[in-house]
């Protein structure tokens, strides 16, 4: 057996045990056919093997339809991750705003969390410009910047990065599902997160009405941080951690719609997308979540602080959306699809 052709049946650890018994050796046999005289795989040759080894997994636990819904699920997460990063520059990270002595400022910003928020807003303008390669590059791109800010918060904490790890955590989980965002879009789908993206800077610009309501009167507006700053836990009618309230109930909108327009049309899509999208609305209500019991008192129990209490609840939040519904509802697709052989 060639080096060339071991290294093909490596990357099929993605396939399933049974798939690759079958079909392996007629998968590894084509892509040496197309690798010519190539000593080792192509990266696009290891992507394509991985990703066919997740679908077939899908697919073998009757969630085969995540990948259908995945490309509009990114879109819409690119749409909000431009939002939310223009809002944190906007009305946080601009130093004279709110000047604090414990912050490492980058050029005219308070904190390297600002970074960040730039790389998706570079991933924003690749999208639209180039989508394809050279935009999943720069999703790749501020999923790391995320990323670096995320553990230098947890390694270091305050002094570098103000801000708290449960409003990073759900800007990690949108950079990541944007990077599924579609290759070739038609202009309407990459030209929307890009004006979403204006739109946000427009509204900022002009400070356009948006009132905090804590119950029957409004309690302030999300543009009043000059006090607040990013605001450490753990309240949830803060200007920081209310537009994440709001951008979750526009995500959730929009994957409504998503569903309704493909449930018209008598295709099963939509709904795959919403499902997707509930895993980072979940992540973007932690603050919420953290109120909710069992949620709470989970957290409470199992660590000290009460910024990593709020990220924990909303974690388990995640492992319920993200994991436990999906499985539930792809046994419910297996057994519909054995029904229906059966009849």
């Amino acid at each position: 057996m060639s080096d060339l052709s071991t290294a093909y049946r490596r990357l099929m650890f993605a396939y399933p045990g049974r798939y690759r018994r079958e079909r392996g050796d007629e998968l590894v046999d084509l892509y040496l056919e197309m690798a010519g005289n190539r000593s080792r795989p192509r990266p696009s040759d290891a992507v394509d093997l991985i990703r066919g080894g997740l679908r077939e997994r899908l697919r073998a636990a009757g969630l085969s339809g995540v990948a259908d819904g995945l490309p509009a699920a990114a879109v819409i997460a690119l749409a909000a991750l431009g939002a939310i990063s223009v809002y944190y520059l906007a009305t946080v990270e601009i130093q004279h705003l709110w000047p604090s002595s414990v912050d490492l400022p980058v050029g005219p910003f308070r904190t390297p969390a600002a970074l960040a928020y730039l790389g998706c807003l570079v991933s924003v303008l690749a999208f639209a410009a180039r989508p394809g390669r050279f935009a999943r590059i720069a999703g790749v791109v501020a999923v790391l910047l995320v990323t670096g800010v995320l553990l230098t918060r947890a390694a270091i904490g305050m002094p570098v990065v103000a801000m708290p790890a449960y409003l990073l955590i759900p800007l990690f989980a949108l950079s990541a599902l944007a990077l599924a965002a579609p290759r070739s879009p038609s202009w309407p789908v990459r030209l929307l997160p890009l004006g979403v993206t204006v739109a946000a800077v427009l509204a900022a610009g002009a400070h356009l009405p948006a009132p905090i309501l804590g119950g029957s009167e409004p309690v302030g507006s999300i543009w009043e941080t000059s006090t607040w700053g990013y605001h450490l836990c753990c309240g949830y009618l803060t200007p920081t951690t209310y537009v994440l309230h709001l951008t979750a109930m526009a995500v959730l909108a929009a994957g409504v719609a998503v569903a309704l327009g493909d449930a018209i049309n008598g295709r099963a899509r939509g709904a795959w997308t919403l499902l997707i999208l509930l895993t980072p609305i979940t992540l973007m209500e932690t603050m919420r979540l953290y109120g909710v019991e069992p949620l709470a008192r989970a957290a409470v129990r199992a660590v000290g602080s009460n910024e990593l209490r709020v990220c924990l609840a909303g974690m388990l939040g995640a492992l319920v959306t993200g994991v436990l519904l999906p499985l539930v509802t792809g046994q419910v697709v297996r057994l519909s699809r054995r029904r229906r052989v059966v009849d």
